[in-house]
Order: C-alpha cells, then sequence, then structure tokens
C-alpha cells in the first residue's frame, strides 16, 4: 500500500519536500538545523517558508553533524539530533552526551568549557561513542 505524496515546494528553482527540508514555521526549521538557526525564502506566488540554517548558502552546514573526541554524530541540541534521526529514517529520538549527561561519557571533552552536552540521534547509519577517527589527510 503506498502512501499519499509527499507536498512539495519549488524555492529559487529547487523543489524541496514540506515539512521535512522546508518548514511553515520558522521555529520547526530552527529544530531542524545543527546550529539552532534559520531563514525564509517565498514562492512563486508569496508563499513564505522557513529552512535550517542562518542563510541558503550555509544550509548545509546547519545540518551537518560534527565529531569531537571520538563521538560522532553530535548536534549542538536535543531538537537538532532529533531531526537527524528522523532525516535517517530513524525514530525521532535522541540522547545526550557529555560529562554531566546520563550516558556520562566522555569524562571530559578536549575542548572548554570541557563539560558541556551535546546530543546524538538514537537511531543513525552509524553512531560513535568514543571510537570515531575522522579521515586523515596530507
Amino acid at each position: 500500500r503506498q502512501g499519499r505524496p509527499r507536498k512539495t515546494v519549488r524555492l529559487d528553482g529547487t523543489d524541496y519536500e514540506v515539512g521535512k527540508e522546508v518548514f511553515r514555521d520558522q521555529e520547526e526549521a530552527r529544530r531542524s538545523s545543527g546550529d539552532g538557526t534559520s531563514h525564509h525564502m517565498a514562492s512563486a506566488i508569496g508563499t513564505v517558508y522557513h529552512m535550517a540554517g542562518v542563510s541558503h548558502a550555509s544550509r548545509q552546514e546547519s545540518l551537518a553533524a560534527f565529531a569531537l573526541d571520538g563521538y560522532f554524530p553530535l548536534y549542538g541540541t536535543k531538537a537538532s539530533a532529533q531531526a537527524a534521526s528522523l532525516r535517517a529514517g530513524g525514530n525521532g529520538q535522541a540522547r545526550s552526551v557529555g560529562p554531566i549527561s546520563d550516558l556520562g561519557h566522555p569524562a571530559r571533552w578536549t575542548i572548554p568549557p570541557h563539560a558541556q552536552t551535546y546530543y546524538m540521534p538514537l537511531t543513525a547509519p552509524v553512531i560513535y561513542l568514543g571510537d570515531f577517527t575522522a579521515a586523515f589527510a596530507l
């Protein structure tokens, strides 16, 4: 059984899925962003849609996870990690990671203030809990 087709909107020549890539509400766009920022664009008929990222040029960066001390994918907000889980087909749940989180590790981050809390999706294609090694190139 096929579900209903997803609504898309064309903005500046590109089609975006409403509720996943573009939102009718600024707060939803901010929650989907890795850095909690959003911007807006108008359709050809003047309907305003909100997207993750401070600008359209930085949109992809705001959706990107980061790695720190072998932990990946990390996000600065719980909402961003939840949105990442949904984008990857997961259940939309996230957990906190850090010295004062429920997980309780790592015991200390290598960057100040050393006790900050980050967030990871509970479901993601790959989750590293301290054993992620970034690619190295000369």
